[in-house]
């Protein structure tokens, strides 16, 4: 039986030797072919460089360059974090002795270090692999923000250079338009001109016979405004005696009412005061004749009681 066991034994470990080779050139030839450029950068588009032209364009450059950087674009990290490395305990490394200080006679330690290895060794493959895979995923993603970026840029200046043609002209008719009222304006204020002279020396012996009559007019009208003011006055005065006899009338009969009321309110407190006082009597007076009359029934029952005793004995 401990032949069968050593020949078994010896068996596994050429296999697993023959493994171990297999997997280190697998994963050396895997690791030739792909060969990934991790040298990346985060490109930085700079912001352009515009002439200086009227506000308008100024704040819709502004947008554009806010634009040019969008909030989905978030920079990818430098180092990716590391898997915590779970280490043995004392407790564990002591029974690992006591088991393989126990158990050397039936097993040789060189077969289990290379099974330790061949699983430690594909593990390190398998990280690998999943490293790379990230690494060109976060690549072709940050291909394809570039595109994105690179074709809102170009429709941005598209739109802005028809919306600056646009506005051009725009501007060129409005000019036109300016330079032709201008000029219109112009011809009527020298027609206007003309004629306010022509009707300025006609007018200026009508002007001075109209100013003599508006002064006498005026000395009219100040002496009438004078005696208006003076009657308005007076009326103004009675009316305020007469409005302040009546305030003095209306606040002595609001007092009288006030005291009336004052009055009648503590005649109706008294007599509310009475009557609860009579209603509170009665109920206590009903209370004690109710109480009399349980006690002679007490009385009474004790009365019986004791004499229908006293009267068997």
């Amino acid at each position: 039986m401990s032949k069968l066991a050593n020949d078994k034994l010896i068996n596994v470990a050429a296999h697993s030797t023959e493994q171990r080779t297999l997997g280190q050139k697998e994963s050396k030839s895997d690791f030739e072919d792909e060969e990934v450029d991790t040298k990346f950068r985060i490109s930085a588009v700079k912001s352009p460089l515009y002439s200086p032209r009227s506000l308008k364009y100024g704040a819709m450059l502004r947008e554009m360059k806010r634009d040019y950087f969008p909030d989905y674009l978030q920079p990818l990290p430098n180092t990716r974090p590391k898997p915590a490395i779970e280490r043995e305990t004392l407790q564990q490394l002591r029974k690992r002795r006591e088991f393989l200080t126990s158990q050397r006679t039936g097993i040789k330690l060189h077969i289990l270090n290379d099974l330790d290895k061949y699983h430690s060794e594909r593990k390190h493959q398998e990280k690998q692999s999943e490293k790379s895979t990230a690494i060109v995923k976060a690549q072709i993603a940050q291909e394809r923000a570039r595109l994105n970026i690179r074709e809102n840029l170009r429709k941005k200046t598209y739109m802005a250079q028809k919306l600056m043609e646009k506005d051009n002209e725009i501007i060129q008719r409005g000019l036109r338009q300016i330079w032709k009222e201008k000029l219109a304006y112009l011809e009527k204020v020298r027609e206007r001109k003309t004629t306010f002279l022509a009707e300025k020396k006609l007018n200026a012996a009508d002007h001075s016979l109209v100013q003599t009559i508006s002064n006498e007019r005026s000395l009219l009208l100040r002496g009438i405004m004078q005696v208006d003011r003076m009657k308005q006055n007076m009326a103004d005065l009675k009316q305020k005696c007469q409005n302040v006899n009546k305030k003095w009338k209306t606040e002595k009969y609001k007092q009288s009412l006030m005291r009336q009321m004052k009055e009648l309110r503590a005649e109706e407190v008294r007599k509310r005061h009475s009557e609860e006082k009579f209603v509170i009597d009665t109920l206590i007076f009903q209370k004690s004749c109710a109480r009399l009359e349980e006690a002679k029934a007490k009385a009474d029952f004790i009365r019986t009681y004791y004499t229908s005793k006293s009267l068997k004995r």
